[in-house]
C-alpha cells in the first residue's frame, strides 16, 4: 500500500504508523534514522551510516496536501507563537508528549 501511494518504497522504510479510519490506507510511515532520503542525497553521504533526521513521513496525498496548506498559510508559526506566549502552554505541551 505504501509503494502504491508514494510510487516507491523508501529504502529506510520501517512500518506504517497510522491508517485512515474509513479506508484503512496508510497515513504515516516510520523510517530508519540512517541511510534514508533520495538517491541524490545518499550519493553525497560520507560513510555507510549517514543520519537521516526525519523519522516519520506522511504517506497519504490528501493529508499531505492539507498539512502543506497549513504550513504555507503560517499556521505552524502561529501555533509556535501561541505556545511561547504562556509558560503553562509549554508545560501542557511537554506533558502531552510524555503521556
Amino acid at each position: 500500500a505504501v509503494r502504491k501511494q508514494l510510487g516507491y518504497l523508501p529504502i529506510n522504510y520501517v512500518r506504517v504508523t497510522s491508517y485512515t479510519s474509513r479506508r484503512k490506507e496508510p497515513v504515516a510511515i516510520q523510517t530508519y534514522p540512517l541511510n534514508g532520503g533520495a538517491t541524490r542525497r545518499r550519493s553525497k553521504a560520507k560513510g555507510e551510516l549517514t543520519p537521516f533526521p526525519t523519522l516519520y513521513w506522511l504517506a497519504n496525498a490528501e493529508i499531505s496536501r492539507a498539512v502543506a496548506e497549513l504550513e504555507r498559510t503560517g499556521f505552524v508559526g502561529a501555533l509556535e507563537e501561541r505556545l511561547r506566549s504562556k509558560d503553562s502552554y509549554v508545560e501542557d505541551y511537554i506533558r502531552a508528549h510524555q503521556a
